[in-house]
């Protein structure tokens, strides 16, 4: 595919977007909810049992630049019981919110010694760059467990 091709898919893709954008602008929020309401009518989602009964685990399998004996891998492993989507994930926006109003001081602690997480100032950050272990311990306080283990080649 040339770097033409790829342009034009890129432009139409853009142009796509802002004439949904546009669209949804200028159309009434009585209209939207009318056929959102004709698609998706309320009450058609999990119940609260389902939710509960959920469950994710998400494993990450990570290597290190270098050749031979200084070439390593890490797994990590996350576990959610609950939705990860309804429940957790607010769990999680909770957490982070916490993390800023009531563990100030660790944070900068963490700052300075976490070698595991690196934690970094200014920008847009994610959850893990600007909370690091701070979040990760009251992550696994309410129930969602990280675990990491460095895997040894034989």
């Amino acid at each position: 595919m040339s770097s033409s091709d790829n342009f034009f898919k890129a432009l139409g893709i853009v142009t796509g977007m802002l004439l949904a954008f546009a669209l949804a602008a200028v159309t009434p929020r009585s209209l939207i909810r009318y056929l959102l309401g004709k698609f998706l009518p309320p009450g058609t989602g999990p119940t609260e049992e389902q939710l509960k009964k959920s469950h994710a685990e998400m494993n990450y399998l990570g290597t290190t630049h270098g050749e031979g004996e200084d070439r390593k891998q890490a797994m990590a492993t996350i576990k959610i019981r609950g939705d990860p989507g309804y429940l957790e994930g607010s769990k999680m926006l909770a957490e982070c919110a916490l993390c800023i109003i009531y563990d100030e001081n660790k944070l900068k602690d963490a700052r300075k010694e976490d070698t595991a997480f690196p934690l970094f100032n200014g920008g847009i950050l994610t959850p893990a760059t600007a909370f690091g272990s701070v979040l990760v311990d009251r992550l696994n306080a309410s129930g969602i467990s990280f675990e990491i283990k460095e895997i040894i080649k034989s």
